[in-house]
């Protein structure tokens, strides 16, 4: 098998898992780095993505021409299908993304993350791209239970965190004021800074602290140290008792999302998952395994990308003037320069990186493999969580990351074998050519 992938061009299966786990690691990062860098100062989530994709499609044309020798246009026939390309692999899953966050929940948009795979099967298998496990091709079995386990392991992690995304903590003038002075909202199981609510509260609530959703109950964990791991104390506050401390009275809340906004953002997600399922067997089957005019761009995966990001770039941008339209303002378009960073890597990195990988990896590798890789983008945002914002981890995030390294190594295991079957079918055909050939040359 080795032998055959050397001479097909195709890069050996530890380079395509590598080059995965960057794409993963690039995705993962783009939560905690643009937390890190926009924080507080509420950049608008559409117009962020249309200059990301705006920026991002220049970059990846440039990169193309250097790396692929030259400028490769789309003929006017082509056209629709790079639209569709862009349609789905940038606007549709970044928006449904964007839109499923907005109208549910962080945790709830996370959960759908690494169902990815799952739709790209479930598409895959429907349109006869991939060949459903039997007797004789046992080795799927190993993909879809790669699949299950991965995906199964993303969403244990996820749940784990799911005690209530965001807290609220109002400080008032008395236990029955409708009006506050301040509205402190801080993020379940993350690491807080207690003297950020005021010198009283640091004295019996602090110094740092970790609150969690509990039923109706918020559990507060009070620790010394800034990192939270030496514990002080901890306390149970009824989410509907007002708490006095000297002058100020508050209330801890944790934030409920409105059922109906719920679905709707359930139905954005699905439209993110089922958009980059459609952008990548797209690429597969016109591209890297068909046929037609289009196989000619199997070569030039970062043109496909490019080109693709282009229309991304448009739909984004139709769809911000669309909103400016409803909304008249003008404000949302000013980008401050704490986002600058955030901005910068989800240019160059979450997007032309980790989309140039992505079509890269699907030219040499089954599109199950490539979407397999979704649920350790989890793994790295809970990992990079800890060491960025001293998040800490809970005993279901270590079985989430045990079923997500499992399930990969089901998928590799999987993959092996059925490279090796159709390496082997192959050179069964070329020596039954050969003996063919030479029996007619002694003839």
């Amino acid at each position: 098998p080795t032998m055959a992938a050397n001479k097909s061009g195709s890069p050996p299966m530890w380079v395509i898992f590598l080059l995965l786990l960057i794409v993963q690691i690039g995705f993962g990062g783009y939560s905690i780095v643009l937390q890190a860098f926009a924080k507080n100062e509420k950049a608008d989530s559409l117009v962020f993505s249309m200059l990301r994709d705006a920026f991002c499609a220049p970059v990846l044309i440039i990169a193309a021409m250097v790396v692929e020798r030259g400028l490769k246009p789309f003929k006017l026939k082509e056209l629709p299908f790079f639209f569709f390309l862009g349609m789905t692999g940038m606007f549709g899953n970044q928006l449904g993304f964007i839109e499923g966050l907005y109208f549910s929940s962080p945790d709830v948009a996370s959960i759908f993350q690494p169902l990815i795979p799952v739709f790209t099967a479930f598409f895959a298998f429907i349109v006869c791209m991939e060949k459903l496990p039997s007797s004789s091709r046992w080795y799927q079995w190993f993909k879809v239970l790669g699949i299950v386990l991965g995906a199964g392991g993303a969403i244990v992690m996820t749940i784990a965190k799911s005690g209530g995304a965001k807290i609220d903590i109002k400080d008032m003038a008395s236990c029955n004021s409708s009006n506050s002075f301040n509205t402190t909202t801080w993020e379940a199981h993350s690491c807080q800074d207690v003297s950020k609510l005021g010198p009283i509260l640091n004295d019996t609530y602090g110094p740092y602290a970790i609150l969690q959703c509990n039923g109706s109950f918020v559990h507060w964990e009070s620790f010394q140290d800034k990192s939270c791991s030496k514990l002080r104390h901890m306390h149970d506050m009824n989410q509907s008792t007002c708490w006095i401390q000297g002058e100020h009275h508050f209330t801890v809340k944790c934030e409920a999302s409105d059922s109906k906004n719920k679905i709707l953002g359930i139905i954005f997600l699905i439209i993110n998952c089922s958009s980059m399922a459609f952008y990548i067997l797209l690429q597969k089957r016109y591209i890297f395994e068909g046929t037609g005019s289009l196989a000619r761009w199997s070569e030039y995966p970062v043109h496909v990308t490019a080109w693709s990001y282009l229309f991304g770039a448009i739909c984004m941008a139709l769809a911000a003037l669309i909103r400016y339209l409803i909304n008249g303002d003008t404000s949302v378009f000013i980008i401050k320069p704490a986002t600058f960073g955030g901005l910068a890597y989800a240019v160059l990195v979450s997007s032309a990186l980790c989309y140039g990988l992505i079509t890269y990896c699907n030219k040499h590798v089954s599109s199950l493999v490539v979407t397999a890789s979704w649920p350790i983008q989890v793994f790295v945002t809970v990992i990079l969580s800890y060491f960025v914002f001293a998040i800490k981890l809970v005993s279901l995030e270590y079985v989430g990351m045990g079923l997500i390294i499992l399930g990969m190594l089901s998928v590799a295991f999987g993959n092996y074998k059925e490279q090796g079957r159709k390496h082997g079918e192959f050179d069964l055909d070329s020596r039954q050519k050969l003996l063919v050939n030479s029996g007619r040359a002694y003839d």
